[in-house]
């Protein structure tokens, strides 16, 4: 069992998302057979955190 799986989830954070986001995380849960849009969501995090460095997000963010 990974560190992440031990670890109590004791934070909740909502998120406010587009219809074609909400579509598209869909589509990634079913093709990557995740049981529930929370564990996709999560997952998710996990993937653009792990290779955010590789990335240049740059001003995409202004609000």
């Amino acid at each position: 069992m990974s560190q992440n799986q031990r670890e109590k989830r004791l934070v909740r954070q909502q998120v406010m998302l587009t219809d074609s986001e909400i579509d598209q995380l869909k589509d990634w849960q079913f093709e990557n057979r995740v049981p529930s849009m929370a564990a996709a969501i999560r997952e998710l995090l996990r993937i653009g955190l792990t290779h955010s460095s590789d990335l240049d997000i740059g001003d995409n963010f202004t609000n």
